[in-house]
């Protein structure tokens, strides 16, 4: 009965959980990890409130059991002998290879990437200006004002900024509307170059 179980019940299903010892996962011997068990957990608990609020409950138990810690996992980066061989890969145009040469030596984000226009771009000073990210098609401004930023340019990301300079630079100027923090607000921003480094293939 849902009345009979208590916060003690919550932490032994927890741990059985973990360990796999529930009948499905106990024949495989495999355990769960800890972001799936607080999945498990939190839909518990929502049927739980369903049935406090129905009164079939009193309480729910699963809102006080501790989730588990997670392991964020840290960066994986390309080793230098990884980066040759992508950039040297025969499928590899000059633009693909311009484009990951930068991302690998500036660690923009992929939005940040694709967003990126000459106009944020100083070759003199060796400058990028990170200030807008696309996503799902859309133009933003970064979520927090920190994510606007300014990026020293390493000398690998200087000469493939210049290769690419020599294929775009001279495109026919854009306009795009980029959304800023402010809910349902739009600002029309007119590009000097077009919305990206790239051309369109």
């Amino acid at each position: 009965m849902v009345t009979s179980v208590t916060a003690e019940d919550v932490l032994i299903l927890r741990n059985n959980l973990v360990d796999g010892k529930d009948g499905y996962f106990e024949q495989r011997g495999k355990s769960r990890k800890a972001s799936t068990v607080n999945r498990y957990l939190d839909i518990f608990s929502e049927i739980w409130d369903f049935g406090v609020q129905s009164k079939y409950a009193a309480d729910n138990p699963f809102i006080s059991a501790p989730r588990l810690n997670q392991d964020k996992e840290g960066p994986d980066p390309l080793e230098m002998d990884e980066f040759e061989r992508l950039i040297n890969h025969p499928s590899m145009d000059e633009q693909d290879k311009n484009l990951w040469t930068l991302a690998c030596f500036t660690g923009l984000r992929h939005g940040e990437l694709c967003a990126l226009a000459w106009e944020d771009i100083d070759l003199l000073k060796g400058e990028l200006k990170v200030c807008r990210n696309l996503a799902d098609d859309i133009f933003k401004v970064p979520k927090t004002k920190s994510g606007e930023r300014i990026i020293n340019l390493l000398e690998p990301a200087i000469d493939a900024l210049k290769r690419q300079r020599e294929i775009t630079y001279l495109m026919q100027p854009n306009a795009v509307s980029v959304q800023t923090r402010e809910r349902d607000e739009k600002n029309a921003r007119n590009r000097l170059d077009g919305y990206s480094l790239q051309s369109e293939h």
